[in-house]
């Protein structure tokens, strides 16, 4: 049930707020890694082939798990899909937390 506004319509408002968020944090998620390459050539001392592996492999998931990805849309529909998906990326990110504090 979508909610009507008080002219009668229906108010996507705040549907549009909440997928335009989505999208930004995918993006920024997805853009930082531009950033990442010369962090990791300073710290990491590695060659700039092997930084750019980051975007590589960034890029190569969306290959990897697309068609899967259209079955779980197909099944559990496009909604439940992206609150999974966002739901997957808020635990990677916490992940990163432990390896964080590792000093290796």
């Amino acid at each position: 049930m979508e909610k009507q506004n008080k002219s009668g319509k229906n108010s996507n408002f705040l549907p549009l707020i909440i997928i335009g968020t989505m999208f930004f944090a995918i993006g920024f998620a997805l853009g930082i890694n531009s950033y990442l390459v010369p962090l990791l050539n300073k710290v990491l001392q590695i060659s700039s082939g092997q930084s750019y592996l980051v975007i590589a492999a960034t890029f190569s998931a969306f290959l990897i798990f697309s068609y899967p990805a259209s079955l779980v849309i197909k099944k559990i529909g496009y909604k439940n899909t992206m609150a999974l998906s966002f739901l997957m990326f808020a635990i990677g990110l916490y992940l990163f937390i432990p390896s964080a504090k590792l000093e290796s």
